[in-house]
């Protein structure tokens, strides 16, 4: 499970800090269908499972979510930013 989640993170994390840094509505939803597939093999439920109670279960944060972290980090990496003492990443989630 988790080599063909990162292969597949690695393949949408292409250049993410240009286009994820504040995705869209579209964008986000376009992700949720490209994750979705996997969730309903991984979890072997039906389709009219919503994805994401299939998110939770497989305790899996929204893909827009990991690539839009992703971005952040390389974004401030690239602009040498450096996070103030008391950033809270506790709201996030935890894949």
């Amino acid at each position: 499970m988790n080599a063909v989640q990162d292969l597949i993170e690695r393949i949408l994390a292409y250049e993410v800090a240009v286009w994820c840094l504040d995705p869209t509505v579209r964008i986000k939803r376009k992700l949720n269908i490209i994750q979705r597939p996997f969730l309903l093999a991984l979890t072997g439920s039906y389709r009219t499972t919503t994805t994401s109670a299939l998110q939770v279960v497989l305790g899996i944060s929204p893909l827009y979510l990991q690539l839009q972290q992703k971005a952040r980090v390389t974004a401030i990496r690239r602009l040498n930013i450096s996070l103030p003492e008391h950033f809270d990443n506790s709201r996030s989630w935890r894949g």
